[in-house]
């Protein structure tokens, strides 16, 4: 991620603003301006430009789009630490050929970011667009004739909208959802898919049309009893980050932090598996910064969705994500099908924006970064997103892409989901993030999995019992374990050899 500080002196209005802006691998934020300040209600906009890559709106099919979340930080120079910008709810705010949608997640008429995406509803192409935010300094305790530092993020996500869908297969994918059923000779059915049609409540166990599953020590112990209605099931529409998130984004987390949440939230860099995570002075940095970051703990996972203000996604809308409304076909990957490249990956111009896969790349079958291919030679993370604009001819297969366009869900760094088969994980009512953590760098949302307890912040390896799992496969597990209904990790969390990371989602407004 590149940065560009920028510094406005506003005279006579009691402001000086630093501003800084992220760019997030496609995303550029551009311009920053600060408008007049307002302070009978305590306001001031924020200006700037947004543009990214591949962007798109499509109002058949898949009826979705691509978005990005924009939120903004603050630091009084008064103090030392970051704090979030409250922004103004469904109001104040305005972007040129673009929709914006804020949600008040505490009650208190303020938004801790909002998502912005075209206005029309079919679009395809780069988009660029002029976008006014109003922060609420008021609402932040702030004065009139205070000082600050302000940073502005945006992350890339992706629209899935309210709709049922499918769990499980017409296969036996390892411990995958179905619907309990047995035959006349008492044997249990596994071939029949479980529709989830609402938020209701889901029954599991050994009753007739429930849902069910296999269980075992890594993928839930858990198994009769309710998911209850406040479990995010994947029916209601959600944003998904569109790629894993990145070193890039990691180091622009870490750079917001105290010296004493920095303990806990800190990675250390290692050679292996392609982890450039590193600090000089006081900024850390990746040399591949659009490489996705591992090596991360459960822990350090929650901390980073919480500051964006995001939340994990769940097994249910793991498969959500990846099948959409299709009916479920056995053996099949989250681009949709049961075929696989097979062929030796090398990759040129790497740790750059600009790796690509030079060698191997299949025109015809879904193409992943996952151990039978990559062992010999790339045997790491490679760039999110980089089967997706391969010799800029891609389509979902190939570009391993899953219904809603959601790029990398198969291979590359697992994804970390909320597990259905553990009470930890049943717990979770998909409260978001509100952008702060607390002293020591942990996640405080309410009914969030964790934190976890453990002896060093690097700790690699953590026990399943705390609610979260893993889904999707990676770089160094096999094919099978990219089976879109596979949950062969869905209750045991692994942050070793580079597995540990993944991506957030957030419930549309």
């Amino acid at each position: 991620m590149k940065r560009l500080l920028f510094t406005l002196l506003l005279f006579g209005q009691g402001f000086l603003f630093q501003l800084t802006h992220a760019n997030d691998l496609n995303i550029t934020i551009s311009d920053p301006a600060i408008g007049t300040r307002n302070a009978l209600t305590q306001t001031v906009p924020i200006n700037f430009t947004v543009s990214w890559k591949n962007s798109w709106r499509v109002n058949g099919g898949q009826n979705n789009w691509d978005a990005v979340w924009l939120f903004v930080k603050f630091r009084n120079l008064n103090h030392d630490y970051w704090q979030h910008a409250s922004l103004t709810f469904d109001s104040g705010h305005s972007a040129s050929g673009a929709t914006i949608e804020s949600s008040d997640d505490t009650g208190t008429g303020v938004s801790k970011g909002v998502f912005l995406y075209s206005a029309l509803e079919k679009s395809q192409g780069d988009a660029s667009y002029d976008v006014t935010l109003q922060w609420e300094y008021g609402k932040d305790n702030q004065g009139d004739n205070d000082t600050f530092e302000v940073q502005i993020f945006g992350i890339e996500m992706v629209y899935v909208p309210t709709g049922q869908f499918y769990l499980g297969t017409p296969d036996n994918e390892s411990y995958s959802f179905h619907m309990y059923y047995e035959n006349g000779g008492g044997t249990i059915q596994r071939n029949i898919p479980y529709t989830v049609d609402s938020e209701d409540a889901i029954t599991i166990g050994t009753t007739a049309g429930n849902l069910y599953y296999n269980t075992s020590n890594l993928s839930g112990t858990l198994q009769d009893g309710t998911l209850p209605a406040d479990y995010p099931k994947g029916y209601q529409a959600f944003y998904c980050m569109k790629y894993e998130i990145t070193q890039s984004q990691y180091a622009d987390f870490l750079n917001t932090l105290s010296s004493g949440q920095l303990v806990e939230c800190h990675i250390n860099s290692f050679v292996l598996y392609r982890n450039n995570l590193e600090k000089s002075g006081d900024t850390y940095s990746s040399s591949t910064p659009s490489v996705p970051q591992g090596f991360m703990t459960a822990n350090n996972l929650l901390s980073y969705l919480d500051w964006a203000a995001l939340r994990p996604m769940t097994e249910l809308e793991f498969e959500k994500a990846c099948r959409g409304t299709l009916p479920a076909v056995g053996l099949e990957f989250p681009w949709g099908t049961t075929d696989v490249v097979t062929d030796i990956l090398e990759i040129s111009s790497g740790g750059t924006e600009n790796e690509v896969i030079s060698t191997g790349y299949s025109t015809t079958a879904g193409n992943a970064n996952y151990y039978t291919i990559t062992k010999d030679n790339i045997n790491s993370p490679t760039r999110v997103g980089i089967f997706a604009d391969h010799l800029s001819s891609t389509g979902r297969v190939t570009a391993g892409a899953t219904y809603y366009g959601i790029m990398d869900m198969g291979g590359n760094i697992f994804e970390t989901c909320v597990s259905v088969a553990n009470a930890d994980g049943r717990a979770y009512t998909g409260i978001h993030g509100d952008g702060a953590l607390d002293n020591a760098g942990n996640h405080n949302t309410a009914n969030w999995p964790g934190p976890y307890t453990i002896s060093d912040a690097n700790d690699t390896a953590e026990t399943g019992d705390k609610g979260l799992g893993q889904r999707g496969g990676g770089f160094r597990t096999i094919e099978t374990f990219m089976y879109t209904s596979a949950r062969t990790y869905a209750a045991f969390y692994n942050g070793g050899n580079g597995y540990g990371g993944g991506r957030g989602v957030r419930t549309a407004p």
